[in-house]
């Protein structure tokens, strides 16, 4: 089953065609502007299905003033193609195990139902490093058990030259692009900013990795990363995390086939 996906974030529009729960290309644009989507979009109908439309769009988005927009877009092109939206009260074909499913983004559920079906018998906790940066434990027995969610990764630093008086915003941006070793302590502000970038992300994503570890029983979780700073992290996390960057991709195209397929079959009488 052919599904375009399209992963609307805080930053940047993400979109690819998966086929039998392969993500044959993929590719972003930043932002959501309608000519930027409208070339997105042909090229990866061009790139993955060469000429045969999608049977569904599946739609994930973290923004919801956008969503419509970038809905818009895609029925112009694909007109007549069902559209699917994630979320909560989608059909996710994994246990939820929250205390207020409605109020939790519809990135998380597209990550949870991708690492359960890359991991079926395994605990998993998937990292998602983008804007913010997203925590998300999955058990074998209890699904998606929700998680934490920290500053991004180039957020963490932004944040200093933007609230501060003395720190230049220009250093700020900068650094937060991701060099990679360790920084050494700062003998100066670039390099204290560039310390504290290093080492406090990877302690901040090591504690939180740690602790959801221990809700995982006796079990060794795996750890996954995506999102758009995931390479840059795993580089220096000091422990091995499987990088995945099309995940939530493939999550909204799992989802999107499960409902498909339950709207398909026949209701017992």
């Amino acid at each position: 089953m052919d599904i375009l996906a399209l992963d609307i974030g805080n930053s940047r529009t993400t979109a690819a065609w998966v086929s039998r729960r392969d993500v044959l290309c993929m590719d972003a644009i930043d932002g959501y502007a309608a000519p930027a989507l409208r070339r997105l979009l042909r090229t990866i109908a061009r790139d993955g299905a060469r000429s045969a439309p999608p049977r569904a769009i599946a739609l994930c988005s973290v923004v919801p003033a956008r969503t419509a927009k970038v809905a818009a877009v895609a029925a112009e092109l694909f007109p007549g193609v069902p559209q699917l939206r994630t979320g909560w009260d989608s059909v996710l074909g994994i246990p939820v195990d929250l205390a207020a499913p409605a109020q939790t983004g519809a990135d998380r559920y597209a990550d949870a139902v991708a690492a359960a079906a890359l991991y079926p018998r395994a605990a998993v906790i998937v990292c998602d490093f983008g804007t913010a940066s997203t925590f998300n434990l999955v058990l074998p027995d209890k699904g998606f058990c929700g998680g934490a969610i920290a500053p991004g990764y180039a957020m963490w630093l932004q944040a200093l030259g933007r609230g501060t008086a003395q720190l230049p915003t220009g250093a700020a941006d900068a650094l937060a692009t991701g060099e990679k070793g360790d920084p050494g302590i700062g003998r100066d502000t670039a390099g204290a900013l560039r310390a504290g970038r290093s080492w406090g992300f990877r302690g901040m994503v090591t504690e939180i990795i740690w602790q959801l570890s221990k809700r995982c029983g006796r079990r060794n979780p795996v750890i996954m990363a995506t999102g758009g700073w995931a390479h840059a992290v795993s580089a220096s996390a000091g422990f091995a995390m499987d990088v995945v960057p099309d995940l939530t991709l493939l999550g909204t195209a799992l989802i999107a086939e499960r409902s498909l397929k339950q709207a398909s079959s026949p209701r017992p009488r």
